[in-house]
């Protein structure tokens, strides 16, 4: 989002308020030990705005490829957004595995993270 490029629409303060949530989560996550799955969520939802704004451009330039792009963006906004975040939050439960993380810690442990 460039701030003044755009026109201001009625959605901006919570468009605003989003980002403001989004920066307040991965400093906590940071603060309270989360900070592999706080980046992992970041991550997951960084991607997935990708593909909404491919799918405005090429709106906006009246693509034939708007179609299929919109298509990809449900598709991905569903598998990163859903699946990759449950999977995300299930691998910190006690006896979830924390391999998707990249984590090795002993079950014992698990709590600590």
């Amino acid at each position: 989002m460039v701030l003044g490029l755009e026109a201001r629409r009625k959605d901006f303060n919570q468009l605003i308020g989003h980002h403001v949530v989004t920066v307040a989560l991965a400093a906590l996550s940071y603060r309270f030990h989360f900070a592999y799955m706080g980046t992992a969520v970041y991550i997951t939802h960084d991607i997935s705005d990708f593909f909404p704004s491919l799918s405005k451009s090429l709106n906006y330039v009246e693509s034939k490829a708007q179609g299929w792009s919109f298509g990809l963006c449900i598709v991905m906004w569903i598998y990163l957004r859903h699946y990759i975040n449950l999977r995300i939050l299930y691998s910190m439960l006690p006896g979830g595995s924390s391999a998707l993380l990249g984590l090795q810690v002993p079950a014992g442990e698990r709590h600590h993270i």
